[in-house]
């Protein structure tokens, strides 16, 4: 009974060999079984954030679907940073309007 199980083992050690070699012909390209979330795309909102999905993998999230999220907060951050670089530059450039509460000035005193 032994010399068959070993008969048996290396048997489908001998088909496991032969199939690795690529003797029984190929494998097929393999199935894309996972569902693929639509990519975010840039400008994204606050109320965007929690609708994002990620393809889960053995051992987390799938690599690509977190690194095209990273990329699209980024492109969003960058594009806030800018518009908030150009409207405070904005702000500087123009005079700012006088305070109502403030005394003004007789235009003909020394300011005494």
């Amino acid at each position: 009974m032994t010399s068959l199980f070993a008969l048996v083992i290396i048997l489908v050690v001998a088909v496991v060999a032969v199939a690795a070699s690529g003797r029984l012909g190929q494998l097929a390209d393999p199935i894309r079984d996972r569902p693929h979330p639509p990519e975010p795309k840039p400008p994204l909102s606050a109320a965007a954030l929690p609708a994002l999905r990620f393809g889960t993998a053995f051992r987390g999230y799938r690599m690509d679907d977190v690194d095209a999220a990273v990329v699209a907060l980024t492109e969003t951050l960058r594009i806030r940073e800018a518009q908030l670089a150009a409207m405070s530059g904005a702000a500087r450039t123009q005079p700012t309007p006088p305070d109502p509460d403030s005394p003004t000035p007789h235009p003909w005193s020394n300011g005494l």
